[in-house]
Formats: C-alpha cells, sequence, structure tokens
C-alpha cells in the first residue's frame, strides 16, 4: 500500500502541474499566480500522499494520518477553484 501511495502521489502530481503548464494563461497571470493557482495545490495535495506512503513504509511519521491532509487539501483547493471560475464569468 505505501508503494501505491507514493506512485500515486507523485504520477498525480506530475500530470497535475503538466496539465497546468500545458494551459493557456491570461494576460493578468503573473509567475506568482501561476505557482500559487497551478503548482502549489498538486504540491501539497500529491506530496502529502507522497508523504502518507513513505512514513506508512517506515513506520514512524504517522503513516495513513497523512491522508486526511490530503484529502482536505484537494477539496480546499478544489472550492477555490471553482469559486473564482464562478466569480471570474462574466454574465
Amino acid at each position: 500500500m505505501a508503494a501505491e501511495l507514493i506512485l500515486t502521489g507523485i504520477v498525480v502530481g506530475a500530470v497535475q502541474i503538466l496539465i497546468g503548464s500545458r494551459s493557456q494563461r491570461s494576460a493578468e497571470e503573473t509567475p506568482l499566480t501561476w505557482v500559487v493557482g497551478r503548482v502549489f495545490p498538486a504540491v501539497v495535495s500529491c506530496g502529502c500522499l507522497v508523504i502518507a506512503g513513505a512514513t506508512l513504509s517506515h513506520e514512524p511519521g504517522g503513516g495513513l494520518y497523512w491522508f486526511v491532509p490530503s484529502a482536505l487539501a484537494a477539496i480546499i483547493f478544489g472550492l477555490i477553484n471553482v469559486w473564482v471560475l464562478l466569480v471570474k464569468i462574466l454574465r
């Protein structure tokens, strides 16, 4: 299970960063907003999965307790993205 968590965290995080880097950027987007909006959520949520797998295989450090912050971070960043999408759409 530890290897699956580590592999899943690395693959999903890399795919998220790859998709975010290939999408079009608006003129208002700065490098800071790109990092905060596209790279940071992937690193936090998938990084917690990698930490969960690593601590699960080596026993000290929490193990599956790191899965909870990963899930919460994914939900929070998803809600932030939905809110930004909802506010930015001009009607």
